[in-house]
């Protein structure tokens, strides 16, 4: 299965440094990527603005 996870320079801030917590959520299958914790992932990480 693929998941892109995405992100846009005009949404983050000292709050979100944008990918690391996402990045680290998919590798740990935590939060919204707990329901994915079965099948083998392949991630793509975008930049949009």
């Amino acid at each position: 299965m693929n998941i892109a996870i995405l992100s846009c320079k005009n949404i983050k801030d000292e709050t979100c440094i944008g990918c690391h917590r996402c990045l680290m959520a998919f590798d740990k299958r935590e939060g919204e990527f707990e329901r994915y914790k079965g099948p083998e992932l392949h991630r793509f990480f975008g930049w949009l603005c």
